[in-house]
Order: structure tokens, then C-alpha cells, then sequence
């Protein structure tokens, strides 16, 4: 027997123990009860990434408790690492009616005031739901999701939580789990919350991303501004990404976007925050008649809206790239070596994720790269990119070698 099936096989012991424990500590914790519930309390923190990732866990929740009413209670981070780079919660802007009668929004880093604790543990035991439900991240540790537990145990929820148990971790023997494919997507992982472990996901995964009304017409009058007549296909660039270590470098994207315009009669919209205006300027300075920079100018509902219009999505990996897939378009994603694939692509069949392989790869390091390198991310060829891109844009594409497609909600490695 190999040495990592032996770690495997510790590792499956352990998360058994562990899974053992919480599910002991909700026993204690919390009633179990068996009828319907009226009150269902989701908790998400919510990243915009990490919450499109849970739009389809949020509509099959839905969909089996039609009649209750389901409250999202949402930060934008619970590490305290990234308190103060996380300001904004994707579940606050993109958690529609139709997913949730409310959201009970909370800034972590307030928590540590007593007055804004007790605050928050009102507003949740006024709920006093019936039923709770975690929606974890593939592989989360097990001291995350016993924090959590006793975090919704201290709100005063006290009946039927549903979601700590998982099948991975990431703990001791991570990379032995993952080559015996023990870690499910992000959105598989978050379906399984609210399904159980055995659902596999299938070509029913919907992402119910509603831009009706004021965001589609707020994207309408963006295309009519910038002359955007359908003619032209449209291309959506996404040079930002949160931490440094993620983002493929900014002369990279310039020489894709002079080659992209000189190969094909597109247009280029470049996307992003406000943190990214800059380097859609620096973009949009090339060829301001077909390169136009909206980052920083619309909201997440109006940037899926804008999404929605164009042929292709090139970008980091952050929450955009998972935005386009949801809006339905074609993604070519650039990431990192930080985490395995297969947790984070965006999901669906038409995405492409490209990675170059070093020897450092999978240091699930967040913040930065413990190298000072950034190997893994910088080693994408504009070559590569543009090869994918191609096969998009050209009629009747296929996939270029050394690209790989992405099965139905695996993501594509593409890694070389």
C-alpha cells in the first residue's frame, strides 16, 4: 500500500472523529425536531465568489421548504485576517427574494464589542427558527465549523442544525485527500449542506441570478453610450483580484488586449471594483476607441447584467469570474497555484481554468505568496490565454491543445 493511501486512510479516520464530535456537540446543543420548519436560519459568510458558489445550495433550499420563511445571516469575512479587506458581503447585494425573505448583515470585526454581539443575538432569537443550516466550504476545518456551531448556539439558535458534517478537510493529510478525490467543488460542497453528502450535483445546478429591471437597464445604457450594437463581440477583461499573489500580471493583460484587437473584431470591457479603476485605465489608454473601462461604475447586479452581454470572460480568479459563469458566459480564469483544483473553477461546461505548475503549488497560503515569487500565477504564457480565447471566438471552436475544457461543474485544470 502506497504511503498516501495510508494518510488517506488516516485522514478518513480522523474527519470520522471529528464529524463524531460535532455531531455530539449538536445533539447537546440543539433540539431536534420534526415537523416542517417555519423559521430557517442559513449561515454563509459571503465573499461575492463564496456566496455565487452558494446561489444553488440557496434554490434548492428553497425549493424543499417552499412555504418557510429563510433568513440569510451573512458577513463578508469570518477570518480576522481579512477584516478590514472585505468590506462588502456578496449574499447582502446578491441574495434575491425569490432565495431569502431577509438578511441579517454583520461586520465579524464588531463582534468584540459586546453591545454589537448582543445586538446581533436579538435579532436572531426574535427569529427563533425552527431550523439552521451551515453552508460550508469543501474541506473546511474542523475548528471553523465548531466555531460556527457554537457561534449560532450563542445567538440563541436552539433547534435542527443541518451542515457541519464533512467529507474532507484541510487539515492533517490534505494532499492525500485530494488525490483520492475527496474534495467536492465549492458548490457541490454547499448543496450537500442542504441535501446530504450523498447528492452528487448534477446538470440541475441553477445559479438564479436575477438582473431584471434596474440592472439590465443600467447595462443597456452603458452599451448604447459606448456604441455597443451587437455587431461586435463583446469582451469582458478582469485584471483585479483581491490579494496580489492571484493576479496575473498587469502587462500580461495589455499584451493580450492589443493581440485579441488586432486578431478578431471585438470590443473590450474591463470590469471590477473601485480598487480596479486604475488598472482599467491603464487598459482603456491602449485603445480608447475599442477598450472601455467600467470597473468601479456599476454594482454587482449591474456588472452580471453587463456580463450577460458579452462573449467571453479573461480574468483572475476572484468573485467576477465566478459572476460571468453564473451570468452564463464563457470563462477563461487564470489561477494561482494556492489551492487544488477543482474546488474554486467556475462552475459549468463552457469554462476554461489555466494554472502552470510549480514545485511550491497548493500552499493554501491566502494572503500572499510564501515564495515572494508568485511563480505559479505569473508562469501563465499570454500565449495560453490567447489560445483559449480563440477557441471562443472562432467559429465553430474546438479546444486547443493543452487546453482542456471543462466537464460539467469540474472546472478545467489546463495546467501544464
Amino acid at each position: 500500500m502506497k504511503r498516501t493511501d495510508l494518510e488517506y486512510l488516516a485522514a478518513r479516520g480522523l474527519l470520522r472523529a471529528q464529524n463524531a464530535l460535532l455531531s455530539l456537540v449538536a445533539r447537546v446543543g440543539f433540539r431536534r425536531r420534526e415537523q416542517p420548519p417555519e423559521q430557517i436560519l442559513v449561515l454563509r459568510s459571503s465573499a461575492i465568489g463564496d456566496f455565487v458558489c452558494a446561489l444553488p445550495a440557496l434554490h434548492r433550499l428553497r425549493q424543499r421548504f417552499p412555504r418557510s420563511r429563510i433568513v440569510l445571516l451573512t458577513t463578508p469575512t469570518g477570518n480576522p485576517r481579512y477584516w478590514n479587506r472585505m468590506p462588502e458581503a456578496g449574499g447582502r447585494v446578491l441574495a434575491g427574494r425569490d432565495l431569502v425573505d431577509e438578511v441579517i448583515f454583520f461586520y465579524a470585526r464588531e463582534l468584540k464589542r459586546l453591545s454589537k454581539f448582543l445586538e446581533l443575538r436579538r435579532r436572531v432569537k426574535a427569529l427563533a427558527p425552527d431550523m439552521a443550516f451551515l453552508l460550508p466550504f469543501s474541506g473546511e476545518p474542523f475548528l471553523n465549523r465548531l466555531k460556527k456551531i457554537v457561534f449560532l448556539r450563542l445567538l440563541g439558535v436552539r433547534s435542527n442544525l443541518r451542515g457541519y458534517e464533512m467529507q474532507s478537510s484541510l487539515g492533517a493529510f490534505r494532499r492525500a485527500q485530494f488525490l483520492h478525490g475527496a474534495f467536492p467543488h465549492q458548490v457541490v460542497s454547499a448543496l450537500q449542506a442542504v441535501e446530504g453528502s450523498g447528492r452528487a450535483a448534477g446538470p440541475d445546478v441553477v445559479f438564479p441570478l436575477n438582473t431584471a429591471g434596474e440592472a439590465d437597464r443600467r447595462a443597456e445604457e452603458l452599451w448604447g453610450g459606448l456604441g455597443l450594437n451587437g455587431r461586435e463581440p463583446v469582451v469582458a477583461l478582469s485584471p483585479g483580484a483581491r490579494f496580489l499573489h492571484k493576479r496575473w500580471p498587469l502587462e500580461n493583460f495589455l499584451e493580450l488586449c492589443r493581440r485579441l484587437l488586432a486578431e478578431f473584431p471585438v470590443r473590450v470591457v474591463v470590469i471590477g471594483g473601485t480598487e480596479d479603476q486604475q488598472l482599467g485605465n491603464v487598459l482603456a489608454d491602449t485603445t480608447p476607441a475599442r477598450v472601455h473601462n467600467l470597473a468601479g461604475t456599476t454594482t454587482l447586479p449591474q456588472t452580471a447584467a453587463v456580463l450577460r452581454r458579452c462573449a467571453l470572460f479573461i480574468g483572475n480568479d476572484s468573485g467576477a469570474a465566478h459572476l460571468a459563469a453564473a451570468a452564463g458566459v464563457p470563462c477563461v480564469t487564470l489561477f494561482s497555484g494556492v489551492v487544488f483544483p477543482g474546488l474554486w473553477e467556475p462552475w459549468g461546461e463552457r469554462n476554461v481554468a489555466l494554472r502552470h505548475r510549480v514545485p511550491c503549488e497548493f500552499c493554501f497560503s491566502e494572503g500572499h505568496c510564501p515564495t515572494g515569487t508568485m511563480d505559479c500565477i505569473r508562469g501563465i504564457s499570454v500565449e495560453r490565454v490567447l489560445a483559449a480565447a480563440r477557441s471562443f471566438l472562432t467559429p465553430g471552436f474546438s479546444a486547443p491543445a493543452g487546453v482542456t475544457l471543462a466537464a460539467a461543474g469540474s472546472g478545467a485544470r489546463g495546467g501544464d
